[in-house]
């Protein structure tokens, strides 16, 4: 919050969140001269920075390279254009891909259609996994890095004075976490650390927080993020799954496909192997509404599923995806679906909170072979209620889904 033309005074910041009660907190307030930031760079800082201060030295001598490579092709006789296209598009990818290692605590993807491939020897096909064991092998100590993936680690804004949080992780078993031909492996977390930051903001501001405390509540939007699991059985061609959401409806849903033993739990099986099953039909109906209106109808023998997999580009709201066509097709394929009118569940406002009932409709060209676990990840639009009293948010997080440990060891 920052006051323009003017120095900060505290009746200022006492009308401007006695305004806002009843009403949340407004994106901008255009009845006092006080405004909140917010657009495409509010967190540029805060996750690119770090990386890109680390990634500097390769970034300029990769761009230099692209500069020595884009004359070397013109003096061959390649268009200007073309080569300064060929090159960016290149250096484009390799900076892309730099900075998600960095970002990922140097994770590498598994092969394409070898995912569940668990051979360390030179017939191996799964390259992935051999370039990870490096880390691990012979019981090594590695370290990764993330933020926490939890409703509240993801929204933009501070946490006000009182607030109580408890975090708790809970770790999977080691034959979810782990891949292995054979053995007894498991996973040890050495040492792990929590790194909050914390900032102390002005008087003026605190004040302004206990008297429209002492009028209502503290309305916090932020995104609830819930997961929904159902078995479908081997046999099955065909299913409908009736009110598989109930209650509050959310802005966003994603469905995936895993083998159920993956799911359970199996040194062989990898858990993120989300395979298309010849799957040849996904809709939802919302309280009767089929959507999308025209259903997903993919045809994978014969490589025709341009349209589920464009929604991973526009009901994701992003230009980019490090999923290519053969990953999807083989072992990432997600179906997105954004249930807002206006395809506004990535922006930054509240929709109107929808309710009713939605059913999920599946077809697939053949029987199923073996039993699956059909994944639901879905996006709620959700305000924090605080009020003057200092209040408890409880916050479990299962590693099952995604690792935060800072030093781990894996052990036979």
């Amino acid at each position: 919050m920052a006051m323009r033309g003017r120095i900060l005074q505290p009746e200022h910041c006492i009308e401007h969140y006695q305004n806002q009660i009843g009403k949340g907190d407004p994106y901008f307030s255009s009845d006092f001269p006080i405004q909140r930031g917010y657009g495409f760079f509010s967190n540029l800082r805060r996750y690119a920075l770090p990386l890109m201060i680390q990634a500097g030295k390769y970034l300029g001598k990769r761009l230099l390279t692209s500069g020595r490579n884009i004359v070397e092709e013109v003096s061959q006789g390649k268009s200007f254009r073309n080569a300064a296209r060929d090159q960016l598009r290149q250096s484009g990818r390799e900076i892309t891909d730099i900075l998600r290692k960095l970002k990922e605590g140097e994770s590498e993807k598994d092969t394409v259609e070898e995912f569940d491939d668990t051979d360390l020897t030179a017939t191996g096909k799964n390259l992935g996994l051999k370039k990870r064991l490096d880390h691990v092998k012979e019981g090594k100590i590695f370290d990764m890095c993330g933020i926490l993936h939890t409703d509240l680690g993801t929204q933009p804004r501070f946490l006000i004075s009182g607030m109580t949080i408890r975090v708790r992780l809970l770790k999977a078993k080691d034959e979810y976490t782990l891949l292995a031909k054979s053995g007894n492996y498991r996973l040890q977390i050495e040492n792990i650390s929590l790194f909050i930051r914390k900032c102390d903001v002005s008087s003026s501001t605190l004040v302004g927080h206990e008297k429209a405390l002492e009028q209502s509540l503290v309305q916090m939007p932020f995104t609830r993020i819930e997961t929904k699991t159902f078995t479908l059985s081997s046999g099955l061609k065909s299913v409908i799954i009736p009110n598989a959401v109930n209650g509050i409806l959310p802005s966003r849903m994603i469905l995936g496909l895993v083998s159920n033993s993956a799911f359970n739990g199996g040194f062989q099986k990898n858990p993120f192997n989300l395979k298309n099953y010849n799957l040849s039909y996904i809709s939802l109906s919302e309280n009767g509404v089929q959507i999308p209106m025209s259903a997903y109808t993919p045809s994978y023998k014969n490589n025709l599923f341009a349209r589920n997999y464009l929604s991973l580009f526009t009901d994701l709201a992003q230009n980019n995806t490090n999923v290519t066509r053969e990953e999807y097709k083989n072992n990432t394929c997600l179906y997105v679906f954004d249930l807002t009118q206006d395809f506004s569940a990535s922006d930054p406002f509240m929709n109107v909170a929808r309710s009713g009932d939605i059913s999920v409709h599946l077809k697939f060209d053949e029987d199923l072979l073996e039993t699956l676990t059909l994944l639901v990840y879905m996006e709620v639009q959700s305000h924090l209620l605080k009020s003057i009293k200092a209040e408890m948010y409880s916050l479990t997080i299962n590693i099952k889904h995604y690792g935060h440990s800072n030093i781990v060891k894996i052990s036979t």
